[in-house]
């Protein structure tokens, strides 16, 4: 064999060694729970209680048994801070502000529009003036019919003549309003408005005098900061919330995850602890985020949940009593974390829509109709008709809108049993409806009214959950309509169905 060769054959035995071992060790439990990978040894039959504490709830889930089997059922508290009742949460009148300009500062006061007269024409307009006082009669109309007022001082001064020119009075937009005046001619066409102007027995005959004493303003109200006013402190308190429901899929896969209860690996000594890791401002001291309690035969086992690694999320726990510190896979705290949106179970049954193969419709009264889905797990299954009936009758229609909607329906919330008894509400059966399988596994659904919210209950629910009155209310109208048909038409044997 030559050199080449012979180093092939060697490196391709390393190799194949190498591997074989890397599976060995990745496979063999022992050996992972050796290096620490366990954190909690127990089986789920074991497992009795699992509880939640943080900041602001505690979840607390415990395996119970009636006589419809055993379910885990969950008393979830929330810890929030609201407004005390009756405590004031307006904010106080304040004078309303001057408007402002788009520059941020106050709108000046608009002045009255004023026509400017011709350096020229000044002293013809003062001597008409004067002589209507004298005469006792008005001044005669100089440009359309109308009389044109003297200006006042103020506006002599404000606009003064420049040497011999004519100065011609300009319009808003910069126009020159009129001719330019010339002798003998007056330069404005419209009265001077003016409340500060001297009376007509005062006429004004030397632009030198001085000027009319003015009236003062009338006060106006001082500018307001821009800056809100903060709003009154408002009185809090502490409300606590209880609800109750039965833990769903998503508990099912996080009691299989905690019993045992695995981590993907342990920190070592000398790598970075969950103090270090989890204390992102050194100022403050790391406390953790919750509390996690496993009951497993009777014996508790508490960890400290702190934070989660940058980047994959998972989490940093460590054992009370041994002070070992793990990494946990995010996937198995994530119920508990966000128990408020994925723990409950709000099914109203255990079966798959595929799996019911017939159904029996009941009213309130006793009446009943029947349904069935032939080959439910087939795609081109044509869906739901009604027992024994063409697919395209007008009762397998109707049928078929029902069942098409009854399938759809969920619950919202769990009702607590010893509060709502206290209530002394009249409960009353409105429609109930048994759901089979083809291995003949059966579950009943009974919904009921008590005169404010509709309630729905079966061997699934151990409960009753609240319903939406938008999807329950047409299903009882629907279900009346259709036992009422049926009962007017052949009846059907129910035991046939079956």
């Amino acid at each position: 064999m030559n050199p080449s060769m012979r180093n092939l054959v060697l490196a391709a035995f390393v190799m194949g060694f190498t591997l074989m071992m890397a599976w060995n060790e990745w496979t063999d439990a022992d050996v992972h729970e050796a290096d620490g990978v366990l954190v909690v040894e127990g089986e789920l039959a074991a497992l009795e209680k699992v509880v939640w504490e943080s900041e602001k709830e505690t979840i607390v889930m415990e395996r119970r048994k009636d006589e419809d089997g055993e379910f885990w059922w969950v008393t979830h508290t929330t810890t929030r801070m609201v407004p005390v009742k009756g405590s004031s949460t307006s904010v106080p009148v304040q004078n309303k502000a001057i408007p402002s300009s788009p520059h941020g500062s106050a709108m000046p006061k608009p002045e009255p529009k004023k026509t400017t007269l011709s350096a020229e024409a000044l002293p013809k307009a003062v001597d008409q003036k004067e002589a209507a006082s004298a005469d006792g009669n008005e001044a005669p109309a100089q440009d359309g019919g109308q009389v044109v007022e003297p200006p006042t001082v103020e506006d002599s001064h404000k606009n003064p003549p420049v040497g011999d020119a004519p100065v011609a009075a300009e319009t808003a937009e910069g126009e020159t309003e009129g001719k330019p005046a010339e002798d003998g001619d007056q330069a404005a066409s419209e009265p001077v408005a003016d409340v500060d102007s001297p009376s007509e027995s005062e006429p004004v005959t030397d632009t030198d005098e001085k000027p009319a004493e003015r009236k003062p303003a009338p006060p106006t109200a001082a500018p307001v900061s821009d800056t809100p006013a903060a709003a009154p402190k408002r009185e809090m308190e502490e409300q606590v919330t209880t609800t109750y429901y039965k833990a769903g899929l998503n508990g099912d896969t996080l009691l299989a995850n905690l019993s045992p209860m695995v981590a993907m690996r342990k920190l070592d000594s000398g790598e970075a602890t969950f103090d270090s890791v989890c204390q992102k401002d050194k100022a403050k001291e790391v406390t953790p985020k919750a509390t996690l309690t496993l009951t497993i035969s009777g014996q508790d086992h508490e960890l400290s949940v702190w934070c989660q690694s940058y980047g994959t999320r998972d989490w940093y726990v460590q054992k009370i009593d041994g002070g070992q510190v793990f990494l946990v896979d995010d996937d198995v705290l994530r119920t508990l974390n966000q128990a408020k949106t994925r723990l409950a179970d709000r099914r109203l049954w255990s079966f798959d829509s595929n799996e019911v193969v017939t159904a029996v419709i009941a009213t309130g009264d006793g009446q009943s109709v029947q349904a069935e889905q032939p080959e439910p797990d087939k795609a081109d299954s044509l869906g739901w008709k009604a027992f024994g009936k063409p697919i395209n009758s007008d009762e397998s229609k109707s049928i078929r809108k029902f069942m098409d909607s009854f399938m759809k329906l969920n619950g919202s919330s769990y009702r607590n049993q010893e509060e709502y008894a206290a209530l002394g509400l009249d409960e009353r059966k409105e429609l109930q409806v048994k759901l089979v399988t083809a291995d003949q596994r059966e579950q009943t659904v009974t919904i009921s009214y008590d005169g404010t919210d509709w309630w729905a209950k079966s061997e699934h629910t151990h409960g009753s959950l609240k319903l939406v009155l938008a999807k329950a209310q047409p299903l009882a109208d629907m279900a009346g309509v259709l036992t009422k048909s049926s009962a007017e038409t052949e009846p059907v044997d129910s035991t046939e169905a079956q």
